[in-house]
């Protein structure tokens, strides 16, 4: 069971939320979701005193690494059990669709048939232009990092997304990048897709108005 936080940082923190579109259903038998309800409520951890521990420096973090990722997980939960929090499985059927705190521990449960598919879309949620960091910034909250990104955005259909010039990554544990026009669009409907600039997607979204924020 973990947080997202660690991995995707954002300025203001926390600046985004979850969200898990179900293809299949998940129950008992498959695995499905499991959450530590009110654990986003648990005070943050002084990173910063775990980071040092850990490296030494604060101007060593790298942007992952499994040794601190482990341990800011474990005293997360050893926390919310300390609280009196109780882990919480999730039952869905195929087209539900929940949205989560980024703070939340959640994880998936044990697996019972192997046979079993649990195909879901999972993804989070942030302002147009957030940029995204992972554990050099999470770990060290006192440093100022800049809000906005310059990646470039799809805009499609009044949204912006990402867009993934290297084509869609897939993890847990392949770790393997697709490109997009390798991919089989059978029976997927096409929908106009524009790609801009970071700024070109904010100043679609909301007429300009926050333009100011990106320099």
């Amino acid at each position: 069971m973990h947080r997202d936080t660690p991995v995707f940082c954002t300025r203001p923190e926390y600046n985004y939320f979850g969200n898990t579109l179900y293809l299949d259903g998940a129950g008992d038998e498959n695995g499905c979701l499991e959450v530590m309800p009110g654990g986003h409520l648990i005070a943050e951890l002084d990173r910063e005193s775990m980071a040092m521990a850990q490296y030494g420096s604060l101007d060593a973090l790298p942007q992952l690494d499994d040794g601190i990722w482990n341990a800011y997980q474990k005293r997360v939960v050893d926390r919310c059990l300390e609280q009196g929090l109780k882990p919480k499985k999730i039952h869905v059927s195929p087209g539900d669709a929940l949205i989560w705190h980024p703070q939340l521990p959640h994880g998936g449960s044990p697996i019972k048939d192997i046979a079993r598919t649990r195909h879901s879309f999972v993804f989070h949620t942030a302002p147009v232009g957030a940029h995204v960091y992972h554990q050099h910034v999470f770990f060290n909250p006192s440093k100022p990092f800049p809000e906005y990104t310059h990646w470039r955005q799809n805009m499609i259909e009044g949204r912006a997304v990402v867009h993934h010039s290297q084509g869609i990554a897939l993890g847990h544990p392949a770790h393997q990048t697709f490109p997009l026009d390798q991919l089989d669009l059978t029976g997927l409907t096409k929908v106009p897709m524009q790609e801009v600039s970071a700024a070109e997607a904010l100043e679609q979204t909301t007429g300009g108005k926050a333009l100011e924020h990106m320099v």
